[in-house]
This record gives structure tokens, sequence and C-alpha cells, in this order.
């Protein structure tokens, strides 16, 4: 299973040198990117509960699955 990210459209903010200072985000697609990682950080945490398992309560698969297909269907 392959879990891809969007390509963000990133504006800069840069102070007098030059440097780059803050970024500024379009709402929706800083929403997508949340999401995103409240996925992944859910995902990570099923698979150290299931390593820490004594016993298979459910498959790293089918909970990756499960949170895509949610995804999809907001």
């Amino acid at each position: 299973m392959k879990v891809s990210f969007p390509i963000l459209n990133l504006d800069f903010v840069y102070d007098k040198k030059g440097h780059k200072k803050s970024v500024i985000l379009d709402i929706k697609e800083f929403e997508d990117l949340v999401e995103g990682l409240e996925d992944f950080y859910d995902i990570v945490n099923a698979y150290k509960a299931k390593e820490e398992s004594s016993s298979e309560a459910f498959s790293l698969e089918s909970v990756i699955e499960e949170i895509l297909l949610d995804r999809k269907n907001k």
C-alpha cells in the first residue's frame, strides 16, 4: 500500500536579508496536511500496539485500509 502526500503550493515570507521566515498556505491544503498527519499518527500507534500485543487483534493493513477508506468518504 502506497501512501502519498499532496503537492503543496507554498508562499514564503522573507526578512530583509532574504531569509525565509514563515509560510503562507491555503487553508484547505493546511487542513488536508493536518488530516494526513493525524492518519499517519494513527497508523504508527496501531503498528506499535500490534507489536506490543501478545495476540493479533487486527492487521496493520486492515487499519490502514479503514483509515484511507474513511478519509476518501469524507
